[in-house]
Order: structure tokens, then C-alpha cells, then sequence
């Protein structure tokens, strides 16, 4: 009797499992993790997407913040490498500068259509450097100090005496007078 019980419930238990099998391979996947669908997005909410894509902001005003950013620095002269950093192609980058130009910003830059490239004023332009004559001859004079440091050491007939001016350590003469010597650096008196 026993027995029997023990095998009712063998039978009961791979009839059970058979049964879960059964039930899992019959639902389709696509119905386990229903998501539900979103609504199809306007024009306008697609192109408010993209400009908060492209120009980190959602609003067209601020797009002239973004191209300043670009078009304000040097090495953005090129409308091609600007199109690129945004991710637009350069026909609309041009559109796009010529449109903010006609709003006011970018008074000072020309655009060349032709090829493609932005001019700034010559008052950007690097200024000429002008050569202005040092006060006294670059060439150390006779009654100059001699250079020394402090790992040097002092040479026989030659003495330490430290310029007033700069606070340099020169090497005179021991029988020069330290008042008649120039300083090794800045050429002051010592």
C-alpha cells in the first residue's frame, strides 16, 4: 500500500513538471515583456530632439552661443571643421552663420562662400614685435664682473663681491676697485 502512494505521487509530480514545460514553450516571446509603445513623436519635437542633440540646448536663440564657442576662436577658421563639430553638414553651417550674421552677431568676421572659410580682421593678427636697443652694450667691457656661482671656487688674485642691484655673486680682481666694475648680469654698477 505504500507502495502505491509512492508511485501516485511520482506519477503526480512528472505529470506537474511536464505541464510547466508545456506552458513556457507555448507563449510566444514577444508577449513575456510587453513594453508599452511611445507615441510617434511631431516635426517639432523631432527637430527640438536633434537641436538639443546637435547644439546642447533646445532653443534656436541659444544656438548663437554655440557658434560662438566655435567661430571665436582661431582655429575654427575653416566652416568645414565647424560643420563637423557639430554634426551638420557644411551647407547648413553656412546657412546657419550667414542667418546669425543677418541677426547681428559676427559684425567683424567675412564669411568666403566660395571656400568655405571664415576671415577675421587684421587687428587679430599677431603685432609686429619691435627690437628696442638695450640701455648698455650686451658685450661684457673689461672692468665687467666675471661669472660665479656658489660651487664654484674662488681662483688665486680674484675676490667675491656681490652687485647692489641684482644681489649676483661677481669675481673681480683683487687689485680692482669694486666701484669701477660692472656686474656679470645686470651690468649696474657693483
Amino acid at each position: 500500500m505504500l507502495e502505491l502512494i509512492a508511485i501516485i505521487i511520482v506519477i503526480a509530480v512528472i505529470q506537474k513538471m511536464k505541464a510547466n514545460k508545456t506552458a513556457t514553450r507555448h507563449t510566444p516571446p514577444i508577449f513575456r515583456d510587453v513594453l508599452p509603445q511611445k507615441p510617434a513623436l511631431s516635426q517639432k519635437e523631432v527637430t527640438r530632439q536633434v537641436n538639443k542633440q546637435i547644439y546642447g540646448t533646445e532653443n534656436p536663440q541659444d544656438r548663437a552661443t554655440v557658434y560662438n564657442r566655435l567661430i571665436l576662436t582661431d582655429r575654427y577658421q575653416n566652416i568645414e571643421k565647424i560643420a563637423h563639430e557639430l554634426g551638420i553638414s557644411k551647407y547648413q553651417a553656412l546657412r546657419e552663420i550667414k542667418k546669425l550674421k543677418e541677426e547681428g552677431h559676427y559684425l567683424q568676421v567675412e564669411i568666403d562662400e566660395r571656400n568655405y572659410r571664415l576671415i577675421y580682421p587684421s587687428s587679430r593678427e599677431a603685432p609686429e614685435r619691435i627690437f628696442v636697443k638695450p640701455s648698455k652694450s650686451y658685450r661684457p667691457s673689461s672692468d665687467s664682473g666675471e661669472r660665479y656661482e656658489e660651487w664654484m671656487s674662488v681662483p688665486p688674485g680674484k675676490r667675491v663681491v656681490r652687485c647692489s642691484y641684482c644681489g649676483a655673486d661677481n669675481l673681480i680682481s683683487e687689485k680692482q676697485d669694486a666701484h669701477s666694475c660692472s656686474c656679470y648680469f645686470c651690468r649696474e654698477d657693483l
